[in-house]
């Protein structure tokens, strides 16, 4: 609001989008300044903006000093906030696997034999442990649920490189069977700011796969 007489307050806030700091990080200022009609953001790496309350993309890792100047007339404030933007993730966790629905039928007596197996470029990282589930949802928690291998993956940040996660059926003594295959590239990943969850719907089946980035 407007007052001839008040002082002009200058005053922010901020989310993270997907509550990740890596590069490229999206980040949405909500301006809550008071008797002040123009604004003037520095986000400390030599962009700006004159937006009410703007969305900033860091492209570049470091520590910013984000600053907002309001002003009415000759009447000004400036408040600023310091925000630590990470490099890249060197590493991607995996830390749960989720089918909530599927084109399989579990069985409702003793139950369904299944597990789920992790691939980076095609290359297996790990299974999952081979649970008997009786219906749908059927989940793995990670690195709890981990019979070999490992359930992080280095990432250098090709766009060939992707993550694949298939959902096995056990056939115990014959060939398990394939019931579904989800993939993932980091281009993807990237693009989106890192999300911590991602699913798929398509075959009858929805897939949800978590993700971290420590």
């Amino acid at each position: 609001s407007l007052d001839t007489i008040q002082p002009t307050v200058a005053i922010y806030s901020y989310s993270v989008l997907n509550d990740n700091y890596h590069i490229p990080s999206k980040i949405s200022f909500y301006n809550h300044s008071d008797f002040a009609s123009d604004f003037y953001w520095d986000f400390g790496d030599g962009t700006s903006s004159s937006t009410n309350s703007p969305e900033h993309i860091y492209t570049t890792s470091g520590n910013f000093t984000v600053s907002l100047k309001s002003s009415c007339g000759s009447r000004q404030a400036l408040y600023s906030k310091n925000i630590t933007i990470l490099p890249k993730p060197g590493i991607i966790s995996l830390t749960k696997y989720r089918v909530t629905k599927g084109g399989q039928e579990l069985s409702s007596d003793k139950g369904t034999p299944l597990y789920m197996e992790m691939l980076y470029n095609n290359s297996n990282k790990m299974f999952s442990k081979i649970y008997l589930y009786k219906s749908y949802p059927a989940s793995w928690s990670f690195p709890g649920d981990i019979d070999n291998g490992n359930y992080k993956v280095s990432d250098v940040f090709l766009n060939a490189d992707f993550l694949s996660f298939k959902l096995w059926l056990d056939e115990i003594g014959l060939n398990d069977k394939l019931l579904y295959t989800a993939r993932v590239d980091y281009k993807y990943l990237s693009d989106g700011y890192f999300p911590n969850y991602v699913y798929w719907e398509s075959d009858g089946y929805r897939v949800e796969v978590y993700l971290d980035y420590p």
